[in-house]
């Protein structure tokens, strides 16, 4: 059996990751474990940092193409400006550090989508011309 390629390893991690996040959460919720949701959301944390790794990899490839590293570069930058603050602010609010409208909360979610959107459309218009 041919030992599996880098993106065969993350595929089979970020699914592993997956499947114990959507155990621990409703373990959570029931009251089964009472760790902190920062602790439940560990797997995410862990998650978020795949595409460090992968930028990591790729911009110490030589032959990596200048388009796929600013490609890497945008997802990390979404991550960074929306992504994680969201999370963070989630499990704040959860773990009752926050005292916020849950609205504020989403506000980050909001602007990730919106953003996401344009950038769609943008590469759509462009790629119809």
């Amino acid at each position: 059996m041919a030992s599996p390629k880098g993106a065969d390893i993350r595929a089979l991690v970020a699914s592993i990751l997956f499947i114990i996040q959507v155990v621990l959460v409703p373990m959570k919720l029931d009251g089964v474990i009472e760790s902190s949701w920062a602790a439940v959301l560990v797997p995410l944390w862990i998650f978020d940092v795949l595409p460090l790794l992968q930028l990591y990899k790729i911009r110490t490839t030589e032959s990596a193409p200048a388009e796929e590293v600013h490609g890497w570069l945008f997802v990390l930058g979404v991550y960074v400006v929306f992504v994680m603050p969201f999370e963070v602010l989630v499990v704040s609010q959860l773990d009752g550090l926050l005292d916020v409208s849950w609205s504020l909360v989403f506000i980050p979610f909001w602007v990730a989508a919106v953003f996401a959107s344009v950038v769609v459309v943008a590469i759509m218009r462009m790629g119809s011309r």
